[in-house]
């Protein structure tokens, strides 16, 4: 009977381990996706040629672009926008500068090679979201809504 109290302890304690979503699915995505891929990958959503007009950069305000950080989006990511290279910004830079044109950039439904996105750009109420694939050794985009609320 102990042996059964066990198991089912044990068995509970992996299962609430395993619904901790947050450290499992970034470790997950840092064993299957590399650094410079990911970087590839926000170039990729970022360079969107119809999303372009959402993120004026003809504005000089506007520049550098600023990408809000998370557990996948950070300082190590090089990405390169309008001629500057983008800005990490964290919640506390966000609220101490003022910055209203953050855009946030989420990925999900991570697998080996295929992925889906989400971005909002909240100055502008604008989203955009889709699919992206890994084919002929390189990741591809598929934009599969675009906007503005």
């Amino acid at each position: 009977m102990c042996k059964s109290i066990a198991l089912i302890l044990f068995l509970i304690i992996v299962g609430c381990k395993e619904g901790t979503p947050d450290g499992k699915k970034v470790e997950k995505i840092n064993s299957e996706i590399q650094n410079h891929e990911l970087q590839e990958v926000f170039q990729l959503i970022l360079d969107v040629p119809d999303f372009q007009m959402w993120l004026h950069g003809d504005v000089p305000e506007r520049i550098p672009l600023k990408l809000i950080k998370s557990e996948l989006v950070s300082e190590q990511i090089d990405l390169q926008k309008f001629g500057k290279r983008v800005r990490i910004v964290d919640s506390s830079a966000i609220k101490q500068e003022g910055i209203e044109d953050a855009i946030s950039i989420k990925l999900r439904n991570i697998e080996k090679d295929t992925m889906t996105f989400s971005l909002y750009h909240s100055i502008e109420g604008a989203h955009m979201y889709g699919k992206l694939y890994f084919k002929n050794d390189k990741w591809q985009i598929i934009v599969r809504g675009i906007g503005e609320e």
